[in-house]
């Protein structure tokens, strides 16, 4: 399958200080029971914000690609029903064809929103 983006690795300003922040989705392999079946698929989204000396890093559970949703793009919030537009680059985490959530930085932190349903 051919992407025209990285399906596990995006980069942008997340919290609008002009430098380059990472976000990149793991996925550590399949977690398997005593009797040798698959129970999980365990993958986790990890986003990078650049520091004066390094990176602060924010944990997430996975899904099935990262996509960056650029500064000033329209989106939907379902839980208040309401469109909006990112004040900065952000991280879509997204599973095929069922939906997803967006790290909105807001107050040096990440909320997470469902922007996809």
């Amino acid at each position: 399958m051919k992407f025209s983006f990285a399906p596990n690795l995006v980069k942008g300003d997340w919290n609008g200080d002009g430098k380059i922040d990472y976000a990149v989705l793991i996925k550590k392999g399949r977690l398997k029971n005593s009797q040798g079946e698959v129970i999980g698929d365990p993958r986790f989204t990890l986003l990078f914000v650049k520091t004066k000396k390094s990176f602060k890093s924010f944990r997430f559970e996975g899904s099935d690609y990262i996509h960056l949703m650029k500064k000033g793009t329209k989106d939907y919030d379902y839980k208040t029903n309401k469109t909006f537009r990112y004040k900065n680059d952000t991280v879509f985490d997204g599973f095929w064809e069922k939906g997803g959530v967006s790290y909105v930085w807001k107050n040096g932190k990440f909320l997470k929103i469902v922007t996809s349903d």
